[in-house]
């Protein structure tokens, strides 16, 4: 007997000048005060500016918070809910990546719940729905913009705090493609290791079913289509549209089935160091396949083939990670030589958290803390006592 599947998602619209929806999704979720969550590298870019102008004309009165960074901290989390109910607001525009959505969702955690963030760690912790988010996506990476996912730096603890819960879940996602040619190549190359990281982890993921597979798969293939290009052309619109739709497709597989251990310990690693993460998380993944081949072989296989160029010249695991590797040598200064050399209490304390991570549960391979210690100590080049 087949298990039952549940899935879930917001309302998308994609493509050219999505962005310009957000008046009909306002006006649909009876807005009229939001609170436009963007950051500064937007402003810079003209986005932010455009997208108020756009909500002024139509009629709405518009508060900016932009003072969100990457790998957004719990303080600007608190200081945003706090605008947000000082300003009387009652929805959310969400304008940036990753980080900004994220924020974005934690703004309207504390505005509905009050309390503190520490209190939603895990899976399912909300009471009641948060305030309507609309999302407008500005990088191919995260797909905070689908998932119900958020993910908060805990500055006292210098970890990253995981929260699961379907009220996450964005009301809508505005995906306009267009907003990506402001990327930076690196931000565009660590945006895309995000894709295929979410892409391998969702399909192999003890969670994942008949639906995420279809969308895994077909956002690996995506991916190892056009990341390389777009890496190094952000303005290039078709590659640009080619990443945000693995981006989309990724972040429909992972949101649904979960994550695995890339994920888990990079929570730790990013919030201990504030490196990006992207950077991280493809500094993970390539020796990770191995484990998760040995525990997984014929899906691990499966996967290797569908993010393999055919004209990579192979199409096996070892293949794959070969792939990797190259693909993140060529484009990512890897700025996580930063975190060596590591010592061992770190690396333990790492180790131990990424276990009580929420993306761990999923995970299928499941090592024990000696096991992850060496695993890091393998990724990082750690000449840390042994």
């Amino acid at each position: 007997m087949r298990r039952l599947v549940r899935f879930s998602l917001p309302e998308v619209i994609f493509g050219d000048g999505a962005r310009f929806g957000v008046i009909q999704a306002l006006k649909a979720l009876a807005v009229e005060h939001p609170l436009l969550v963007t950051d500064a590298g937007l402003i810079a870019a003209g986005w932010a500016e455009e997208l108020s102008q756009h909500l002024q004309h139509h009629g709405f009165p518009v508060t900016v918070w932009s003072a969100v960074t990457p790998n957004p901290k719990d303080h600007e989390v608190n200081a945003g809910a706090r605008h947000y109910l000082l300003e009387d607001c009652d929805g959310l525009v969400a304008l940036g990546g990753g980080s900004v959505i994220d924020a974005a969702k934690g703004i309207g955690l504390l505005a509905a719940h009050g309390g503190d963030l520490r209190d939603f760690v895990g899976i399912g912790r909300t009471r009641e729905p948060l305030p309507p988010l609309v999302a407008v996506p500005t990088t191919a990476g995260s797909g905070a913009d689908i998932s119900q996912y958020c993910v908060i730096t805990d500055t006292s603890a210098r970890r990253k705090m995981v929260m699961a819960d379907k009220n996450l879940i964005p009301d809508m996602s505005l995906i306009d493609p267009q907003t990506l040619s402001t990327l930076t190549p690196a931000q565009a190359a660590r945006s895309g290791f995000d894709v295929i990281t979410h892409a391998i982890e969702a399909y192999l993921s003890i969670g994942a079913n008949e639906l995420t597979d279809s969308l895994a798969m077909e956002a690996l293939e995506l991916a190892a289509v056009h990341l390389e290009r777009f890496a190094h052309n952000p303005a290039d619109q078709e590659a640009g549209r080619g990443m945000a739709h693995a981006c989309l497709k990724a972040a429909m597989a992972f949101s649904n089935a979960g994550l695995g251990l890339a994920h888990a310990l990079a929570h730790q690693i990013g919030g201990a160091t504030d490196l990006p993460h992207g950077s991280v998380i493809f500094r993970l993944l390539p020796p990770l396949l191995g484990r998760y081949e040995r525990v997984s072989p014929e899906r691990t296989e499966r996967a290797a083939r569908a993010m393999a160029p055919a004209d990579a010249g192979g199409s096996t695991v070892e293949d794959a990670v070969r792939w990797l590797e190259a693909l993140r040598a060529s484009l990512d200064p890897l700025e996580t030589a930063a975190v060596q050399p590591l010592d061992q209490p770190i690396l333990h304390a790492w180790a131990e958290q990424a276990q009580h991570d929420v993306c761990y549960l999923t995970s299928p391979w499941k090592p024990d803390t000696e096991d992850l210690v060496v695993f890091l100590q393998e990724c990082f080049g750690s000449d840390a006592n042994q």
